[in-house]
This record gives C-alpha cells, structure tokens and sequence, in this order.
C-alpha cells in the first residue's frame, strides 16, 4: 500500500461494527500477505478507538494485541 490515506479508504472505519469488521478484513489480508505488519497495526489501533471495552475483550481471540492495556485511550 502506499499511505495513510490508502489505508483509511481500503478500512473505513466509522462505527463499532465497522471497527470490528476492519479487524477481521485486516486479519485476513495480513495472513495472505497483502498487508504488511505495519499496516496490519495500524488499522488494529484505528479500531481499538471505536470500540468499547466489553467489545474489545469479546474480540481478544481474533486479535489479542488490540485490548484495552495495549492501547489506552486519551
């Protein structure tokens, strides 16, 4: 990918649901190596901001690295 900008439009991220549907979109194209690592996180922190704490521990199994102790929120 080539920016920041090619991230937010391949991951709209608007809401919870879509939050939580990014993750797994994420999840997925990093598995068949069409993101990288950096990508992969951050579209996880994008995510973590739109999601609450119960949803956050409901969707640890799919991705343990966006919990409510990694990413604090300001």
């Amino acid at each position: 990918m080539q920016g920041a900008r090619d991230i937010e439009v391949i991951f709209p991220i608007k809401d919870a649901a879509s939050a939580a549907l990014m993750l797994i979109k994420a999840d997925c194209l990093h598995k068949a190596g069409i993101i990288n690592d950096f990508e992969k996180q951050y579209v996880d922190f994008r995510a973590c901001i739109f999601l609450d704490d119960a949803t956050l521990k409901d969707i640890a199994f799919l991705n343990p690295q966006c919990l409510v102790e990694d990413h604090p929120r300001i």
